[in-house]
């Protein structure tokens, strides 16, 4: 019935917690666990061996290093089960409930995608993450949905979660939040996004920029709807932004300004009301830095007409 697909990279120190907050799900449904080797070091057999008893579990291995969202996308071409869950090595789920709480809404409701809530675990305690659709965090998602419509990983090493979520939701397709928690983001200190976290911003908001663009791309190239686009496009635009003014380092943003660049086309060849707009720079309020000046920033002559002006005449060199 489902197929929990799991990359994993060094993963013995974390994927025990994972694979036990498996185990103590309380489902009716048949899943199969899949761990996706991208040329650890560590050797799982070990796991693999004790989890047999217990669950339908195995592990398959790439040839190469290649990223998670290769991984991901090598574990969907081998496995077979109607629905897909991605859970990360050094996550859990969030409640013995989890499990049976994602298969059974997305089968009552038929969606192709089913969303609920997830936790970020962090020193500080847990926040809640409510309807986001970038991460693959607190998602089910519907395997004939993705193969109609041709949605795969695109083999970027990194961000490859707001390519892939953004070109699929870009798509005609029925889907449902559900605020229930299902999934805890652990604070894991030596994961990509925790370790060197202030280099890691900089080089995320490249793959962000990347990812965004080709997404932008694919979903222009397939001729999906005009309005989904134009939205997703000023989207990209505020998110780099945002993660500019957050750090003030142009130099250190620079390598994401060539792909700013290609989405700025696309946002002029789909333009956006400006009603909309409004409603999309309110969103990043609550997020900002700059608190309530945040508006006024976007719309004085300082902030996003200057950078969107920096990078189309490319003063960033």
């Amino acid at each position: 019935m489902v197929d929990i697909i799991i990359p994993v990279y060094n993963s013995l120190s974390t994927i025990n917690r994972t694979l036990s907050s498996i185990l103590y799900q309380n489902t009716s449904y048949e899943y199969k666990v899949t761990l996706v080797d991208d040329c650890s070091k560590d050797n799982y057999e070990n796991i693999i061996s004790f989890y047999k008893n217990f669950m339908d579990i195995d592990i398959i291995r790439l040839k190469r290093n290649s990223g998670p969202g290769y991984a991901r996308q090598y574990g969907i071409d081998n496995t077979s089960n109607p629905y897909i869950i991605f859970v990360d090595s050094d996550d859990i789920f969030s409640s013995p409930d989890s499990l049976e709480f994602l298969v059974s809404n997305i089968i009552s409701n038929d969606d192709d995608v089913l969303i609920s809530t997830f936790l970020e675990e962090t020193i500080n305690g847990f926040i809640p993450k409510q309807n986001d659709f970038v991460w693959f965090h607190g998602k089910i998602y519907k395997r004939s949905f993705l193969e109609l419509n041709n949605i795969r990983f695109n083999g970027y090493r990194k961000n490859e979660d707001t390519g892939f979520n953004t070109f699929l939701f870009m798509h005609d397709l029925k889907y449902t939040y559900l605020d229930f928690k299902t999934y805890i983001w652990c604070n894991n200190p030596n994961s990509i996004t925790r370790k060197n976290n202030y280099e890691f911003a900089f080089e995320g908001s490249e793959w962000f920029a990347k990812n965004m663009l080709w997404a932008l791309q694919a979903a222009v190239a397939k001729g999906l709807n005009h309005d989904r686009i134009a939205y997703n496009a000023f989207v990209g635009l505020c998110s780099t932004y945002f993660m500019y003014i957050s750090f003030c380092k142009t130099n250190d943003f620079k390598n994401m300004f060539p792909a700013v660049r290609k989405i700025i086309e696309i946002h002029r060849n789909y333009p956006l009301s400006e009603e909309i707009k409004e409603e999309i720079v309110k969103t990043y309020e609550s997020n900002s830095p700059f608190g309530d000046n945040f508006v006024t920033m976007f719309f004085s002559g300082i902030s996003f007409d200057e950078y969107i002006n920096m990078i189309e005449r490319k003063e960033y060199d």
